[in-house]
């Protein structure tokens, strides 16, 4: 029997090993989900707004940011709405228990 050619792989394997770490490297830099933070977005008490989010699906989770308000913003809160709105293309929002018009930014995952 005839003994088989040797092949250098030593070569090959390190080209390999190098265009997979590189690979990896790449995509740990990436965001696991892709987000949106929409900032300075204004509400008037018991007032909603739609708000658009450019995700082009429907966000996973909606992240209110502290509100802001000349003297302070109070007590009130900022909750989310999802009935009767398009969820892959807006947020609806809206503010209850706020003395005056408060503004706020919403990270959208």
């Amino acid at each position: 029997m005839k003994p088989l050619p040797t092949i250098q792989l030593e070569g090959a394997a390190e080209r390999v090993r190098r265009a997979l770490y590189e690979a990896v490297t790449a995509l740990q830099k990436l965001p696991f989900v892709p987000a949106r933070v929409i900032r300075n977005i204004t509400l008037e008490n018991g007032a909603s707004k739609l708000v658009p989010h450019g995700l082009g699906r429907e966000p996973v989770l909606v992240i209110v940011g502290a509100p802001r308000a000349p003297g302070g913003a109070g007590s009130g809160a900022i909750n989310e709405d999802t009935s009767g709105v398009d969820r892959t293309k807006f947020v609806k929002l809206y503010a209850i228990d706020f003395a005056q018009a408060v503004t706020f930014d919403v990270a959208v995952l």
